[in-house]
């Protein structure tokens, strides 16, 4: 097994990384989507007073998972 001196190694990787960049995908995910925010929704809908408090109250809690999020946790 013939070992590659660090240089060679080098270019290798630069040329890979090239390879997986040319190949990418960008993909945008609201956050509408990435987290169920149904209730905050219609909260804010009522006035902006109600959903800061509703905010506040509930600022340590997760948000719910919304449809995008399993495609985005993969």
């Amino acid at each position: 097994m013939s070992k590659i001196n660090p240089e060679e190694q080098a270019k290798l990787e630069d040329r890979a990384n090239d390879n997986l960049k040319a190949n990418a995908v960008t993909i945008a995910v609201s956050s509408r989507t990435l987290f169920n925010m149904v209730e905050e929704g219609e909260i804010y809908d009522k006035g902006l007073e109600g959903y800061v408090k509703f905010q506040m109250e509930h600022e340590n809690e997760p948000l719910k998972p919304g449809p995008a999020f399993p495609f985005v946790k993969v």
